[in-house]
């Protein structure tokens, strides 16, 4: 130890030795060509070969190189190079072309020219290597479609480690990353296919198999609330549960693990849970009965609940707190006498200590108070300290609910148990005094949750306020306010139901130095918006409050921000009312499907699919009459305007990369409301543009079961019925629901086609009255 201090000490006290002129010269470039002659060209293997050839492995190319067309064209292929590179081929048995457009595949910039190159060849013609370089060039969802094509076509060829690797690319790039969930089907067949080849070998190597199934569930898992996604997870948790047990396990561990709040618990179904409590033996049931209580309280299913936590046959555990949720929050006194029971076994059961009941479970318990109209709403606020609605104090505060003063403390100085308490207070129909909590809770310098903001903005909804909650949302996500600081003294105001309009959102502290904070906006709260103003009848600030939550509040819609958005736009296409608004929403939507999902262009009117009977004759005769119809009118049409008259739609913005629709099959049967809705508003020829643009959207309205299939969404029922409705309305009467009915169960199956009992219910329901 010495010595080496010795020998460091010495050195530092030696000059510093001069930069050498190797050390200040450049480094040496890469070689240009090919390997020199004592590496001979024969003993590369075909990637090293492609690899040399375009010098990507070592970094040399520093811009595009252009297409070649033969071996002449590549880079710095000399005579020599040339000879050794055309003698490999050819004793591998790999035809020039070939190995030329390999090399325009590896060079492209983008999917679609990689994809052009690589669509001719034939199965067993692609290497591995050059199919997973040109995949990683993939963009955007569009792409997704096109390439899953070229990997079905080439997968069953490659050996199962490469398999192996390129499912888990796709798994990544596509799913994971642009959310291209209608190749969600193919992609689990051929990860399945691939595990069961791992562990059908001689030797079983569960350990590769394991690593598939566990990133193809996680992934699919985040992707739930869309039902392609569900239906993947479900396929994968049936072949962990048959062929992977400890696969199996992790599966629940990690399920435990990320459904542990509201927002992990929406990824799951009750549905899906039963599916998945099915295959499970008793020993592995316990924990995903954990789970799915949690998912059933957050979702409100009281009797299942109820049911997974009596099959855990176990005293109160983690499992309660959600169970209490579920009763606290339901409508029913005898669920919320139940939970007031299980509640006292947590805080006086003689089985453990006092404080076996957590802070979240006084919190769920304030929240069934402030709800129940038998207790006082002043006994409940001085749980929190706060006075009543006279201002006065309650004697005695939190001592009748025995409540320990480490809790105590807690609720006062908790955002949640706030807006707890301002939720059960808009549940019993008291929202002057539950903006009065939220206004103490602004005093005592707490800065609210967007949990809260959107208790506040169901606060103005149900005063009668909507216009307040947009302005609210605006204040506190976009602007921001100044916080006063913790500790302030608490003046609660009630006002009344009408002064809520005119009381200010916030007060300005006195202190100039207070800090300026705002509210992250999320998903959750844009929809609570969007579906209070369209409850209220603000059908076209809905569509405006649409465009406004990218660029100002920077949410992303979902696929319930897009029905919200369908739904308005519905219900403002009146008859003799202005169609400028829902026909640029009809005009967006469908460009931005397009554009997102090209493969939809090539889907075809499913009546044009009728068979040859004759009612199939007529039906193909009236579209083909009204095409010719509508080519006369459009050439009569701009004959007669000119240029000028040729826009008869209003212009949308070109979509692009960011603007991505989450469309689900409910979002499908708003936007064939929406269709419909414009077609009544034109039935009398003033709302509509013209005659050519009412038929494109009758049109339109059929090809929606072309572009659901192509997209692998199953429409629900009342989609179907709308279909047949609407072909029975614009047919001739011989031709009838006949030829969509033969396609639809040609691709459903009888069993989920509507009848005509039903058809005929919805049509009275819905549209007799009109």
């Amino acid at each position: 130890m010495r010595a080496a201090t010795a020998a460091r000490g010495l050195r530092s006290a030696l000059p510093a030795r001069p930069p050498s002129a190797h050390a200040l010269a450049p480094a040496p470039a890469p070689p240009m060509g090919l390997p020199p002659d004592h590496v001979p060209v024969a003993s590369l293997s075909m990637r090293s070969l492609l690899d040399v050839c375009t010098r990507s492995a070592r970094g040399a190319r520093t811009s595009l190189p252009s297409a070649a067309a033969s071996l002449d064209d590549l880079p710095c292929m000399a005579e020599r190079d040339r000879a050794a590179v055309e003698a490999t081929l050819r004793e591998r048995g790999v035809p020039e072309a070939r190995f030329v457009q390999w090399y325009n595949a590896y060079t492209r910039p983008t999917w679609p020219e990689c994809a052009a190159l690589l669509e001719p060849l034939q199965p067993g013609e692609l290497p591995p290597f050059v199919l997973q370089r040109a995949l990683h060039k993939i963009a955007h969802s569009s792409e997704a479609a096109s390439a899953m094509r070229l990997v079905a076509r080439h997968l069953p060829t490659l050996g199962v480690d490469e398999a192996h690797r390129l499912c888990l690319f796709l798994w990544h790039r596509l799913l994971r990353t642009h959310e291209a969930w209608p190749s969600a089907r193919a992609l689990t067949h051929h990860t399945l296919e691939t595990a069961r080849r791992w562990l059908d070998k001689r030797e079983p190597q569960p350990g590769y198999a394991h690593t598939l199934l566990f990133t193809a569930f996680t992934i699919a898992l985040r992707g739930c609330p869309d039902e392609r996604a569900r239906a993947a997870l479900l396929r994968v948790w049936a072949m962990a549960c048959e062929r992977a047990p400890r696969t199996r396990d992790e599966l629940v561990a990690h399920l435990a693990h990320r459904v542990h709040t509201r927002r992990g618990a929406a990824w799951l179904s009750v549905p899906m849970l039963e599916d998945m409590l099915a295959p499970l033996p008793p020993e592995a049931r316990p924990a995903l009965l954990r789970v799915a209580v949690r998912t059933a309280a957050a979702q409100g299913d009281t009797a299942h609940a109820r049911q997974w936590y009596a099959a855990l046959d176990a005293t109160a555990d983690e499992a309660a707190t959600p169970l209490l949720r579920a009763l606290a929050h339901s409508p029913s006194h005898a669920d919320v006498h139940e939970a007031w029971a299980l509640f006292d076994a947590l805080v006086q059961g003689t089985d453990a200590p006092p404080e076996r009941a957590r802070l979240a479970d006084w919190m769920l318990m304030l929240r069934a108070a402030a709800g129940d109209a038998r207790i006082p709403a002043a006994r409940v606020a001085a749980l929190l300290g706060l006075p009543g609605r006279d201002g006065r104090a309650v004697p005695g505060e939190g001592a009748p609910w025995r409540v320990p003063d480490d809790i105590h403390a807690q609720l006062q100085a908790s955002v949640v148990a706030h807006t707890a308490l301002v939720d059960g207070l808009l549940a019993r129909g008291d929202p002057a005094y539950a903006w009065a909590v939220w206004d103490a809770m602004l005093q005592r310098g707490m800065a609210p949750d967007v949990w809260a903001l959107t208790t506040l903005c169901r606060l103005y909804f149900q005063a009668g306020h909507p216009a307040r909650a947009l302005e609210s949302v605006v204040h506190f996500c976009h602007g921001g306010w100044a916080l006063p600081p913790r500790g302030t003294a608490v003046q609660l105001r009630v006002p009344t139901i009408e002064a809520l309009r005119d009381v200010p959102l916030t007060q300005a502290p006195p202190e100039a130095t207070a800090r300026r904070v705002r509210v992250p906006p999320s998903t959750y709260l844009a929809n609570t918006l969007l579906a209070g103003l369209l409850r209220a009848g603000a059908h076209e600030t809905v569509l405006r409050v649409w465009e406004a939550l990218g660029p100002t509040l920077h949410v992303r819609p979902d696929a319930v921000s897009l029905q919200v958005m369908l739904s308005a736009a519905a219900r403002a296409a009146r008859p003799r009312a202005d169609l400028v608004a829902p026909l640029a929403v009809r005009e967006y939507v469908r460009r931005t499907l397009l554009a997102q999902y090209p493969e939809l262009q090539a889907c075809t009117n499913p009546l044009e699919a009728a068979g040859r009977s004759v009612r199939g004759w007529l039906v193909r005769g009236e579209l083909r009459l009204r095409r010719w119809e509508q080519w006369i009118e459009q050439r009569v049409a701009g004959l007669l305007r000119g240029a000028a008259g040729r826009a008869d739609t209003p212009s949308s913005p070109a979509p692009t990369d960011a603007a991505m629709l989450c469309i689900d099959a409910q979002g499908f049967y708003q936007y064939c409301c929406l269709l419909q809705a414009l077609l009544d508003a034109g039935a009398d020829g003033t709302g509509m543009p013209s005659a050519a643009l009412a038929r494109e959207i009758a049109d339109e309205l059929f090809l929606v079961p072309a572009w659901m299939r192509a997209l692998d969404l199953v429409p629900t029922r009342a989609t179907l019925c709308l279909l047949c409705v609407a072909q029975d309305e614009r047919l001739p009467p011989a031709a009838g629901a006949a030829p969509l009915r033969e396609w639809l169960v040609a691709w459903l199956g009888e069993e989920h086609v509507p009848s005509d009992a039903e058809v005929g219910a919805w049509f009275r329901e819905h549209r007799g009255l009109r």
